[in-house]
């Protein structure tokens, strides 16, 4: 795990190579099959958190995904586990202080990160499983938009594979827009 700058306050904390602990008890699973590319990722299961201050408040959200091969198939399949909005706490230290960080991805959440990994994923990552292994949120400071750019980051992040700290803050820049 490692944690790299946002901006001038904003942080973000990777897991590469393995999942964040915030699994979750999933109150269902939204699923859903796509066409699948020919391209391998270079990191199979990845985590980001990310806190990205905004005047008086910050956006906050944290993903992790894994991808699983599948070498018969033509598909991939996408599967976004959802749950209530007042999920457990959760009882890790957020990369910074944040109100009330809940264990899970309420569905409002689950389907905008589901919209997106389609986006992101299809036609370019290979025949396999792609799930959202850890999620956690807060009731201030997550959005479906912010959920959005942390999907098209952990996709990113698993095909371009790992980067400096220099690179990296340049992709994130990016995609969150400080």
């Amino acid at each position: 795990m490692r944690i790299v700058p946002l901006g001038r306050y904003g942080r973000i904390r990777l897991w590469v190579g393995e999942c964040p602990d915030a699994l979750y008890p999933s109150d269902g699973v939204m699923t859903r099959k796509v066409d699948a590319g020919s391209e391998s990722p270079k990191l199979t299961t990845v985590g980001i958190e990310v806190m990205k201050p905004t005047g008086g408040r910050a956006e906050y959200g944290l993903l992790g995904l894994e991808w699983t091969h599948d070498g018969a198939g033509s598909e991939l399949q996408l599967n976004v586990p959802w749950t209530r909005f007042d999920g457990l706490l959760w009882s890790s230290p957020p990369v910074e202080p944040v109100h009330e960080p809940h264990v899970g991805l309420p569905r409002e959440y689950a389907s905008a990160v589901l919209e997106t990994l389609e986006g992101a994923a299809r036609t370019r990552l290979m025949a396999g499983v792609l799930t959202v292994r850890a999620a956690v949120h807060t009731p201030e400071g997550s959005s479906q938009n912010f959920m959005r750019w942390l999907a098209l980051a952990c996709v990113g992040l698993m095909m371009d594979g790992e980067w400096d700290d220099a690179a990296l803050s340049a992709f994130f820049t990016g995609v969150f827009r400080p």
